[in-house]
């Protein structure tokens, strides 16, 4: 619970810089870094699905627009899921994934923007019980509907 308490203080962080960081942002003419903060839901796919229930997510990512359309990205997750057999045992997912994303919108500076994503990295996994954490390599592919303040 402390590491979780430590996360959430760290993504408010981030979320924070992002609200002092945006209207700065807003002033310049194009948009070439950003940050951006998110919380949701973490759907199991492939073998972890077998075991894990949809849990939470927190998540924050830090981009950088190559050009008008194309979008490179470094993404972190924090997955915290319980287990389908019990629903007592924590299995928490560490997400870290490079991406390039195509926005299919125009860029904004202001409004909703519609990208597509794809990336590598790895994916760690902490089971309460277990002897160690395990790590492996991932690829990732998605979608992010966005609101740029």
């Amino acid at each position: 619970m402390k590491k979780l308490d430590t996360l959430v203080k760290q993504l408010l962080n981030i979320v924070g810089a992002v609200v002092i960081v945006s209207p700065l942002a807003a002033q310049s003419p194009t948009r070439s870094y950003f940050i951006e903060g998110r919380g949701g839901a973490v759907v199991p796919t492939f073998d972890i699905a077998d075991v894990a229930k949809t849990g939470a997510d927190l998540g924050g990512t830090i981009g950088y627009q190559l050009g008008r359309r194309l979008v490179l990205m470094g993404e972190f997750d924090y997955g915290m899921h319980k287990d389908k057999a019990t629903g007592n045992t924590d299995i928490n997912t560490l997400h870290y994934m490079g991406k390039i994303g195509y926005l299919v919108t125009p860029p904004r500076e202001k409004g909703w923007e519609f990208l597509v994503n794809l990336g590598a990295g790895a994916v760690t996994f902490d089971v309460d019980g277990a002897p160690k954490k395990l790590t492996y390599f991932a690829i990732n592919a998605g979608a992010k509907l966005a609101y740029n303040f």
